[in-house]
């Protein structure tokens, strides 16, 4: 067995998601693919979002210098050190030190004392991962505001599906494969009164992954910001596309368990599970200038 983790960071230019067009970007990261638009719509994803009225607000100097520890479900995902983020992985067969600490949930459920966790899987690479029974949702350690602004769960606009079929094209897909949107969240990363959008689409078919999946399925995050210049950039946070020619058919989903803010410098992280059909875990995103996938524990073949 082997933890398994595929991330990709792809940018792409795309609309306002207000419906007006703005002057568009591509940004590449490091082995990005850069990607074009679309303006097919399906007709079940046209619903614009409402104008955002939140205001700007001052986030933290920096940091918290504390351990806070973060949880998604019941596995232990790592843990801030007060200058890093550390992975489960990185300790080895050390015990995280999580003992003790009060764990608070993001979606208001009661706080959970933590006990000492346990080895949930031991892949071939040696790798131990941590699980805690009885925890749920994403909670993390500490005193800070874990959500020091809201977020809300909007509908898709066609900027959107054009972002999404973006990527799409630039992986090959089929033209004729409809955008088929899960979720688009609305959310001020940073607090400085300009939204952001992370938008998901899923297109499985019913039932477990194993042995159902053809040319078609993917699973696709993209998180779209507007630049200091006005200009509106996409940024593909997970990339997972069927790919047939492998020994097996795979796609890699990955779904996201909401906005946090672990480090408590006051902008926002993103929890998500991911998952497959030998394997699955959990992972935590930075969303500054160049997100990345800081945090990811999870095991499988």
């Amino acid at each position: 067995m082997a933890v398994i983790v595929v991330v990709a960071l792809v940018a792409a230019a795309c609309g306002d998601d207000g419906g007006d067009e703005t002057a568009d970007t591509t940004t590449s990261a490091p082995g990005a693919v850069a990607t074009g638009s679309t303006t097919t719509v399906p007709a079940s994803t046209t619903a614009a979002p409402t104008t955002s009225t939140a205001a700007p607000t001052t986030t933290e100097a920096g940091p918290v210098s504390d351990t806070v520890f973060v949880t998604v479900d019941e596995m232990v995902l790592g843990w801030w050190d007060g200058s890093a983020w550390i992975e489960t992985a990185e300790v080895e067969t050390e015990v995280p030190p999580i003992a003790g600490e009060t764990l608070r949930s993001v979606e208001g459920l009661a706080d959970v004392v933590a006990v000492e966790p346990v080895a949930s899987c031991m892949p071939e690479a040696g790798v131990v991962n941590w699980w805690i029974d009885g925890l749920d949702g994403v909670r993390a350690s500490g005193a800070h505001d874990l959500q020091p602004r809201p977020y809300e769960v909007i509908g898709a606009a066609d900027a959107h599906v054009d972002a999404i079929r973006a990527v799409l094209d630039a992986n090959g897909v089929d033209p004729a494969v409809p955008v088929e949107i899960s979720q688009v969240t609305r959310f001020d990363i940073e607090g400085d009164g300009v939204d952001e959008v992370v938008i998901e689409a899923q297109r499985f078919p019913e039932g477990p992954l194993l042995g159902f999946i053809d040319e078609g399925h993917y699973s696709v995050v993209v998180l779209r910001r507007v630049l200091p210049d006005d200009s509106v950039e996409n940024i593909t946070l997970h990339a997972g596309i069927a790919d047939l020619e492998q020994a097996g058919q795979y796609v890699l989903r990955v779904d996201l368990a909401g906005p946090i803010d672990v480090n408590g410098d006051g902008a926002y992280e993103l929890a998500s599970r991911w998952s497959y059909y030998e394997g699955g875990g959990v992972s935590l995103f930075e969303l500054g200038a160049e997100p990345a996938e800081v945090l990811v524990a999870g095991c499988g073949v």
